[in-house]
């Protein structure tokens, strides 16, 4: 078996600096967030995870927002930028 191993374009976050940046995320406007994706580290999985948590947290008092919330982070992990 052959394969290639890819390098993570950044260093990881912490899960402190992950919940600093899902918030960032979320505080984002939908139409910036892919031009800004880098910079929200939207691809960083500790970001990825606090997304999911704050979300679950949220679901009973907004679940609307957290509807369109939860549509966004799927379009955007269902087509990556890059390849995985």
């Amino acid at each position: 078996m052959t394969g290639t191993v890819l390098a993570f374009p950044h260093r990881p976050l912490s899960s402190e600096a992950g919940v600093k940046a899902a918030e960032r995320v979320l505080a984002t406007p939908f139409d910036q967030r892919l031009a800004k994706a880098r910079a929200l580290h939207l691809e960083d999985p500790e970001t990825l995870l606090a997304l999911c948590g704050i979300l679950r947290d949220r679901v009973t008092s907004s679940p609307s927002a957290i509807r369109d919330e939860a549509e966004f982070l799927y379009r955007f992990l269902e087509s990556p930028r890059r390849e995985i």
